[in-house]
């Protein structure tokens, strides 16, 4: 169950997008840009998840995730823009122990912007950096990503 979720977000890269939203945009489009998940801008998002009841043990149990967001006007080999995405974890388990979580990077290709929405794909890599064995999974995995926003429903 989550108990709080909420975003700091701060665009720190001149883009088009910004210039314009730093010209007079109203709140309302501030705050559109801040939840698109695909805004070339660099980001710093906090959110706190509260876990009530988890299925075979007694306790409260939290996850408090961090995700920084590093945007590409255009790659490097592939010519799109793109997100590098480092999310981190300080779970607690419901016995009480506090430590970090597991370590997600990924990166999207942002390949399609239309009049409804975006499209992107790319990767996603999980790498086991917990500090307990119930703070995290065991394993790395990889694997592909995918979103589509819609903008304009």
């Amino acid at each position: 169950m989550m108990l709080f979720a909420g975003c700091i977000a701060g665009a720190a890269q001149e883009t088009e997008e910004n210039k314009e939203l730093q010209s007079g945009a109203t709140s309302v489009k501030l705050s559109q840009e801040v939840m698109n998940p695909t805004t070339l801008a660099r980001q710093l998002q906090l959110e706190e998840y509260a876990i009530f009841k988890t299925e075979g043990q007694d306790g409260f149990a939290q996850n408090f995730r961090f995700r920084g967001i590093i945007p590409l006007k255009e790659g490097f080999l592939i010519k799109v823009p793109q997100l590098i995405r480092v999310i981190t974890f300080l779970n607690t388990a419901p016995d009480g122990k506090t430590g970090l979580g597991d370590l997600t990077l990924n990166r999207f290709f942002l390949l399609t912007k239309k009049g409804w929405g975006e499209f992107g794909a790319g990767w996603n890599i999980q790498i086991p950096t917990r500090t307990d064995d119930q703070l995290g999974s065991p394993q790395w995995s990889i694997g592909p990503a995918f979103t589509v926003i819609f903008t304009d429903l």
